[in-house]
């Protein structure tokens, strides 16, 4: 009979840890609430952080995985409540509250990327441009697109170029052309791949303005994008670099390339403009 009351005990306190129940907190006005969603619901974040910190303090060891998230739910949920809320509001007040909540979490791009799907119905450019500030990683290609729609209805065209430009200058410096030895997996060293992987970024990127330039019938800014795609790097295997280099009739881990420039992604985006001004999309 003990046993069975220990393990109700037990599965009760369990429970209680899951729902939250047993916590509570008081707001500024006096107002008790007995869950974060009520603290949300009265617009009273200052008790909604209040509460995430209890449920914190609370997770037990006995459910602890279970606790966690169940806490992880409930900060993401009042996170989004308190920027819808403060978004609504829209001062200079409101917006530093946003930023300092996005580095208090410490760069989760989707709450950023959320903010700015926010910032852009209300038109605010400024306050998009300092939620791109906030953003941990490099900003996804859709992203990008979005962005770039929003500023050319917005004909700022400056700050597209600077959103290329930041692009660009995370391009590293191009690696050797011509005959390179491989590396001793038998394959072109790492730096080609970085190279050409921040290339077909910024490529991209200037593709992403492209159209939306064809689609705005921008035709001076097509015209000035056109001119910025970047050349890749395309590498053929040759052989054996003992055999290709060395002329000897020794084997070797390392293979021969013969590194040359491919202008692929400019000829495609090129073409693409000539195509837009063949049927009219300018007009």
């Amino acid at each position: 009979m003990k046993k069975n009351l220990f393990l109700v005990a037990i599965f009760g306190l369990v429970i209680s840890t899951l729902c939250g129940c047993g916590i509570s907190v008081k707001g500024a006005d006096g107002t008790e609430y007995e869950s974060y969603q009520e603290c949300c619901a009265a617009n009273d974040y200052d008790a909604a952080h209040l509460f995430l910190a209890k449920m914190k303090n609370n997770i037990s060891q006995i459910n602890e995985s279970k606790d966690k998230r169940a806490y992880e739910e409930a900060k993401e949920y009042v996170f989004k409540k308190e920027a819808l809320f403060l978004m609504s509001q829209g001062d200079d007040a409101a917006k530093k509250r946003i930023i300092y909540l996005l580095k208090e979490e410490g760069g989760n791009d989707d709450h950023v990327s959320m903010l700015i799907d926010l910032a852009i119905e209300n038109g605010d450019a400024e306050f998009v441009k300092t939620l791109m500030g906030q953003y941990a990683k490099d900003i996804k290609d859709k992203e990008f697109e979005k962005l770039i729609k929003f500023f050319i209805e917005k004909q700022d065209d400056e700050y597209i170029f600077k959103l290329l430009t930041d692009i660009e200058n995370k391009i590293p410096n191009r690696p050797a052309l011509g005959l390179v030895k491989s590396n001793h997996y038998g394959d072109l060293d790492d730096t080609y791949v970085v190279f050409n992987k921040q290339v077909k970024k910024y490529n991209n990127a200037c593709r992403a303005i492209l159209n939306g330039a064809i689609a705005s019938k921008k035709q001076s800014l097509a015209q000035k994008v056109i001119t910025k795609p970047k050349s890749t790097l395309v590498g053929k295997e040759l052989g054996d670099w003992e055999h290709i280099v060395e002329k000897t009739t020794y084997n070797s881990v390392y293979n021969a390339f013969k590194v040359t420039i491919d202008n692929s992604d400019a000829n495609s985006i090129k073409a693409t403009y000539q195509e837009a001004v063949r049927n009219g999309a300018f007009k």
